[in-house]
């Protein structure tokens, strides 16, 4: 009986060490951490398809298709020359190249210093804020402005009229949501009460039908 025993013993201490041999077996190693298993394949796929995604979708492209998105389905009811104004903006592009190469003169510089004046004194909010001459009006993360200054014949708009606009871009990058929600409406109609109350926007003129080469049917 006690022989029995003994051979028990080293068996298993023969299985025991039979064990750590194969663990440490190199070939056992590499098949279990195999790059070509299936699940690593799938990975690969979708971390590809998610890198291809964001080159081809950047941010202000997800932005717009989010904020037309929200636009079509809001209740909230606009005038055709604020529809039109709001449409006009919407055709931005993500820092679209004929903005920054469009050439500023000293007159737009001027009327830029004025809105950024008057803005200063709606909401100490605009010193967070740059803003540049472009074709189109629009803001970048939040934190850069372009205006439309001009018209197609090259005359400047009326500065209520780029109140107007810049009121609601500076509403944009106020308001931590995406397009155009009910909150970024309170926001930009707050805007524009305290803008007429500091007397530097008139809300009883209607902003233009026709703004920044956008005709409104």
């Amino acid at each position: 009986m006690k022989h029995k025993k003994r051979q028990t013993v080293n068996t298993r201490r023969l299985s025991s060490s039979s064990l750590s041999m194969i663990s440490m077996d190199p070939k056992i190693s590499k098949i279990s951490i195999d790059p070509t298993f299936p699940f690593w394949s799938w990975m690969v796929v979708l971390l590809l398809g998610l890198l291809i995604g964001m080159y081809i979708l950047r941010p202000r492209d997800l932005e717009r298709i989010f904020e037309n998105f929200v636009v079509k389905n809001s209740t909230i009811e606009l005038s055709p020359a604020e529809k039109e104004i709001i449409s006009s903006i919407q055709k931005d592009t993500w820092e679209d190249e004929s903005s920054k190469a469009h050439p500023s003169t000293e007159k737009d510089k001027q009327v830029l210093d004025e809105i950024y004046r008057r803005l200063l004194v709606v909401h100490p909010f605009t010193k967070n804020l740059s803003f540049k001459h472009g074709q189109k009006s629009y803001s970048i993360n939040k934190k850069q402005v372009y205006l439309c200054l001009k018209d197609e014949q090259g005359e400047h708009y009326a500065m209520n009229m780029l109140m107007y606009v810049a009121l609601h871009e500076l509403a944009h990058c106020m308001c931590d949501e995406i397009g155009h929600t009910p909150k970024f409406h309170e926001i930009f109609n707050h805007l524009l009460d305290i803008a007429h109350e500091k007397n530097v926007y008139d809300k009883t003129i209607e902003p233009l039908s026709s703004y920044c080469n956008s005709v409104s049917n």
